[in-house]
């Protein structure tokens, strides 16, 4: 299952820069170059792969 749950490239940004603050082991520092990257070769799923969702931590 693809779960989709879209978020536009400056509020990603504003999660790496979040994340990039962080001094723990699960907070490796992301570029926005990798960012970039990534947007450049991302397909959104189309409508038969993709779970349009609304998941959360709890959902579980």
């Amino acid at each position: 299952m693809v779960l989709d749950l879209p978020a536009d490239r400056d509020e990603l940004l504003r999660r790496l820069a979040e994340r990039n603050e962080r001094e723990d082991a699960n907070a490796l520092t992301a570029f926005p170059e990798a960012l970039d990257d990534f947007f450049g070769r991302f397909d959104t799923p189309a409508d038969d792969e993709a779970t349009p969702g609304t998941w959360t931590a709890t959902d579980s």
